[in-house]
């Protein structure tokens, strides 16, 4: 039988690294840990001398550490005894690596959420364990701090006796040819290093050199930098900073800054949303040619959106997306010449752009050319029409041709047929259940104002399968709410009360309860005459409490009698 080295966990009282695996992957770690031990003191729990309490000593290493690295794996995941180390690390504010043996990991949502922020090494990226070493010391000042002259024998880029921490760290220094920053540099040298980076996926060094050269004006390093602020790439997401560099190169000219800036204000991404503001940072991104730009403008003409509704302006921005191959604009031009919308009626030139989407893999465009083709007169059906026969079809439960023609009627921007598509892929009637496809023709009609869409969205929001957060699904409630939807009215105070997806607001949360109670939901009069009997939120009031319970109480509410009767033997 094979006998394999097994390293020794280091027992002194100099600074040293702790080093959290499973011990079902001891084959792999260990000549990690033997690497390791070549420039650092490592503890790993195969040190535990016998006799001693585990939780005690792993407590104490944990706690005289001067660096946590967790070696992450599907097993070391799943073991209780690293997540406690994990906790006690992060507790105790440990100096933190992570080691990945392989990228394509795929990390739970516990790990990801408060640990993934940390150092990040992925060993597969790295020709041998010695390579990810220096990486680290590179990367990680503290690390410098650590070296050891390594005792007898070290292998050729180990530190040896006749060197100092000091000087071995110049040595690695030296063989890498990925240099800290250099104020030598240019900014167009410093923005090439940061793209070598980026393009090897180190993220952090990416930052880093883009941040030199944005620094010094450098507007297409400004762009990338604003980038890895949107995407979190080698630096926390942070979308204020990610609109501060995409302005800076957008006010020197850079088109797609400029319309990344647009899709910012677009959405209130880092900046208060503003459809004027975005609507002109399009343009000057459009009339630069940038087809996304001249897309997203084209929308806002469309939907007058940020600019005056214009349908000429709209075709004209559409077309020019189009000349560049953008397929979501052949289809909207498409759509142009066949109703006539901007531009001079022409069914040959609708056929023709339909094709050009529908080759690209358009499904609407399919349909519609399909439907062009099979009616020579090129007559398309009307919004309302194709509507109306996916409500009578739904009606005579045929719903495979009901969700025809509302996907006909969705396409041609119908809220309410968009809203009963979205219901037809959340139930799997007609087509299979798909909750993507549900939330996109929920959104689309949610976003037109149609408030049943938006109290289904938040709803669905609030469920694993949907991907929303709950302040996504507040938001939803509220514009329902706003809208007068009493159900949305009474989730809105319940969140409001309760802090979740907004802040806590009493005040807001007993002024929805009375919105939705004064338009007759039960359950809301119910709960608003509880607060106003136990002063819960709101000032102690019985009598206003007796009225809300009569009211919910008429409506059969169970336990709102009992409650009422409690209040008349108070003489309420």
């Amino acid at each position: 039988m094979e006998n394999k080295a097994v390293p020794k966990a280091y027992m002194g009282d100099e600074p040293y690294i702790f080093v959290s695996y499973a011990h079902k992957d001891s084959d792999r770690v260990f000549p990690l840990i033997f690497e390791l031990q070549k420039r650092f003191r490592v503890w790993f729990d195969d040190g535990i001398h016998y006799g001693v309490e585990w939780e005690e000593e792993i407590s104490t290493r944990l706690n005289g550490c001067t660096g946590f690295i967790f070696v992450v794996t599907e097993t070391s995941l799943e073991s209780e005894n690293c997540k406690d180390e994990l906790y006690l690390a992060r507790k105790r504010k440990k100096n933190f690596i992570n080691l990945l043996f392989e990228s394509g990991l795929e990390e739970p949502e516990w790990f990801e959420l408060r640990y993934s922020r940390y150092q990040m090494c992925f060993l597969d990226r790295f020709a041998s364990f010695g390579e990810a070493a220096d990486d680290l010391l590179r990367k990680c000042d503290w690390l410098k701090d650590l070296l050891i002259e390594a005792p007898g024998n070290p292998a050729e880029d180990a530190p040896t006796e006749e060197l100092s921490a000091e000087e071995y760290y110049i040595k690695i220094e030296s063989k890498l040819s990925d240099l800290s920053p250099n104020e030598d540099l240019s900014a167009e040298e410093s923005y090439k290093k940061g793209k070598d980076f980026d393009k090897k996926g180190d993220y952090e060094n990416a930052v880093k050199y883009y941040r030199i050269a944005a620094d010094q004006g450098h507007m297409r390093a400004q762009f990338n930098l604003a980038l890895c602020y949107e995407k979190g790439e080698g630096v926390a997401k942070d979308y204020k900073e990610a609109v501060k560099y995409y302005k800076l190169a957008a006010d020197q000219g850079y088109a797609k800054a400029q319309n990344n800036l647009a899709l910012c204000y677009d959405n209130g991404y880092g900046v208060a949303q503003d459809y004027k503001k975005a609507a002109i940072y399009y343009k000057l991104a459009a009339d630069q040619g940038d087809v996304e730009a001249q897309y997203n403008l084209a929308l806002c003409y469309d939907n007058g959106q940020g600019v005056a509704q214009n349908d000429k302006e709209a075709a004209r921005y559409y077309k020019l997306a189009t000349d560049q191959g953008d397929m979501d604009a052949q289809y909207n031009v498409a759509l142009c010449y066949h109703i006539g919308r901007g531009v001079a009626k022409d069914c040959k030139e609708a056929a023709r752009y339909y094709k050009l989407a529908a080759d690209q893999g358009h499904t609407a465009a399919k349909r519609f050319l399909k439907q062009l083709e099979a009616t020579p007169a090129g007559e398309l059906l009307s919004v309302e029409e194709n509507f109306s026969k996916g409500k009578e079809f739904y009606f005579r439960l045929d719903y495979i041709k009901a969700v025809k023609y509302y996907k006909l009627a969705a396409d041609q921007g119908h809220a309410e047929a968009q809203y009963n598509l979205g219901r037809c892929y959340e139930k799997g009637e007609g087509v299979s259940k798909d909750y993507k496809e549900a939330e996109k023709y929920y959104k689309l009609a949610a976003d037109q104002g149609d408030v049943t869409a938006q109290f289904n969205l938040a709803r669905c929001y609030t469920r694993l399968c949907f991907q929303g957060t709950y302040k996504d699904a507040a938001k939803y409630y509220k514009l329902a709410a706003d809208q007068g939807n009493a159900a949305a009215q009474y989730k809105l105070a319940f969140w409001y009360e309760s802090g979740i997806g907004v802040d806590k607001d009493y005040k807001e949360a007993e002024k929805y309860y009375k919105l939705a109670a004064d338009q007759g939901h039960a359950e809301a009069q119910f709960d608003l005459a509880y607060r106003y009997e136990h002063g819960k939120g709101v000032d102690q009031d019985c009598k206003e409490a007796a009225g809300y319970y009569k009211l919910a109480a008429d409506q059969g509410r169970i336990g709102a009698k009992k409650a009422l009767k409690r209040l008349e033997r108070r003489g309420y």
